[in-house]
């Protein structure tokens, strides 16, 4: 078994958080807050070329980000208070939905939702389309509310225009977190539901769950799955030649795995005709979670997330510490690495490219990489080699808190960042209390 022993990464990780919000562009400006703007990534094979801090009054996180097939980027994520298009939300929080040209200027912009609470926590692209993931606690226009909250799906065409939106769940509290395309055309909606989907059992407190649908938003296939605790599906990718992995967190034993602490991170490789081919259960005697993972074309699988206490026999540096795992196609440990600060730190996004390289998105209240932006947060931008040692770090901030909450790379290469900010990004405005932001990086 090629397991390698753990190893830690050099500079380092950071807290995370996603934002969006009102839909102001304040755009770059001169001489307005914010830390100096410092090197994007040290090995220079990309740089920083825009960023945008936008909001409303209130609270707006961006939490999804992905590049449309012509390279406009498509950002969601949800909004407190109304947005620019709109004088007041349509309920105590809106989803909303906003397209950049590759030069970083708005298309458009959406906001939608109940009359209650809404966000999008997940995004993929469709050629110019996008589709979205999240939960609503209503009823979505000409859906019908099933629970306390449900989960749903959305799609938009090239125009912002909503082709479609799926709202489906239990009659408890359901969440969709994170969505993947298949090669098909299909893709793929994971989250936790803690009732009975139709035609599902129910196996605890909360389940795990999967859901393929096609273009046109019908179902095609569904699981649910957990142990006797609390199960939560938090990413999901899909592999070259059919098939997908699931990850997340439980608190009981899954499948044939051993409950190893208060909560393990899990990751679950599925055939193209779903069914479970293999199931890894890992982490220490206190708190795992795997928020993100990524599929590679030779079948591996990198997971990232974050802990408290001890993973793999290395202790934490800070109150949490990031991690990350490759499995290959086979469901072996390829290598296990722990990246952590004095400070608390955490993954939040990967993606990866042809060449083996990973990209991570997340957070720290530690130093990462110079310039930090000196507050009680950051956001960072980790870049790793196929055998996954560090290659390069971004950190960045304003003087409060902020993080990066998700990444998406581009078929030439370009990488899309998105979060949100407490305070003034480097060369931006503040809108709110906590703004969203993107930025590219070429």
């Amino acid at each position: 078994m090629p397991a390698s022993v753990p190893s830690r990464l050099g500079l380092l990780v950071l807290p995370v958080v996603a934002a969006c919000g009102g839909l102001i562009d304040t755009g770059p400006a001169s001489g307005e807050g914010g830390a100096p703007v410092g090197a994007a990534l040290p090995p220079a094979d990309k740089a920083l070329t825009w960023m945008r801090q936008f909001g409303s009054a209130g609270q707006d996180k961006a939490s999804a980000v992905a590049f449309a097939e012509s390279g406009a980027v498509l950002l969601a994520g949800w909004t407190s208070l109304g947005a620019e298009e709109a004088s007041v939300t349509l309920g105590k929080t809106d989803s909303f939905v906003r397209r950049y040209d590759a030069s970083g200027e708005v298309e458009w912009a959406r906001q939608f939702g109940t009359t209650d609470s809404d966000g999008v926590y997940a995004a993929v692209s469709f050629g110019e389309d996008v589709l979205v993931a999240g939960y609503c606690s209503g009823s979505l226009p000409e859906q019908t509310s099933l629970g306390e909250s449900d989960a749903y799906v959305s799609r938009l065409s090239a125009d912002g225009t909503v082709t479609w939106m799926r709202q489906f769940g239990t009659t408890g509290y359901d969440v969709a977190y994170a969505i993947a395309k298949t090669q098909e055309g299909e893709f793929l909606v994971t989250g936790y539901v803690d009732g009975t989907l139709p035609g599902q059992t129910s196996f605890g407190s909360e389940d795990a769950f999967w859901a393929k649908f096609d273009g046109k938003g019908e179902l095609v296939s569904a699981a649910q799955f957990g142990s006797s605790g609390h199960d939560i599906a938090f990413a999901v990718c899909t592999h070259v030649g059919g098939g997908w992995t699931v990850a997340g967190s439980t608190s009981g034993a899954l499948a044939d795995g051993v409950h190893q602490g208060k909560e393990d991170g899990f990751m679950q490789r599925y055939g193209a005709d779903g069914r479970l081919i293999f199931s890894q259960q890992f982490g220490g005697a206190s708190k795992d979670v795997v928020t993100s993972a990524a599929c590679y074309s030779d079948g591996s699988v990198l997971v990232g997330g974050y802990f408290f206490g001890t993973f793999d026999g290395a202790a934490a540096s800070g109150s949490y510490d990031a991690f990350l795992r490759r499995y290959d196609a086979a469901g072996e440990l390829v290598y296990s690495r722990v990246i952590g600060t004095e400070d608390s730190d955490y993954v939040y996004a990967i993606t990866v490219d042809e060449g083996g390289r990973a990209f991570l998105a997340g957070a720290t209240e530690g130093i990462v990489a110079p310039p930090s932006g000196g507050g009680r947060a950051d956001s960072f931008v980790l870049t790793l080699d196929d055998a996954g040692m560090q290659l390069a770090a971004w950190q960045f901030g304003s003087r409060d808190y902020g993080e990066a909450r998700a990444i998406s790379l581009s078929p030439s290469g370009r990488l899309a960042v998105a979060g949100y900010s407490a305070g003034a990004l480097p060369g931006q405005l503040t809108s709110g209390a906590v703004d969203a932001y993107a930025a590219l990086l070429d």
